[in-house]
């Protein structure tokens, strides 16, 4: 019995330190953390020990509420991430248009357009 406690006492160690992970968004480590408590899991299900039910009756349902609130949560940084990126790319893209603007106006780049706007001037 302490054998298989102690694998349950470490996915729960592993799942309280993704929570906290999560929490401030350090993404790169929650999925560290996530690799490392696979293993675990899958152990305790190959396991076939009369007092794995008990144990898996007293860990399951903090382990689920915890399981289910950093889903939600990566779900929430995933999309925040992604809009950040898409905002990052927009700002590139309007830094370049803005470059080759300025280079046409002052001709600093051969085109015909920028010479077009100088000789008006």
């Amino acid at each position: 019995m302490k054998t298989i406690k102690d694998i349950f006492d470490k996915v729960m160690e592993e799942t309280y330190l993704l929570q906290g992970t999560v929490k401030i968004g350090d993404i790169a480590t929650a999925l560290n953390i996530i690799d490392r408590r696979e293993p675990l899991i899958k152990m305790l299900e190959k396991l076939e020990v009369p007092e794995r039910d008990a144990l898996l009756a007293e860990f399951l349902p903090e382990y689920q509420r915890i399981d289910e609130e950093c889903k939600i949560a990566i779900a929430e940084l995933k999309t925040k991430m992604e809009l950040e990126f898409y905002q990052n790319r927009n700002k590139q893209h309007q830094v370049r248009q803005n470059r080759k603007a300025h280079d046409l106006y002052s001709n600093n780049a051969i085109s015909e357009y920028g010479s077009r706007i100088d000789n008006r001037k």
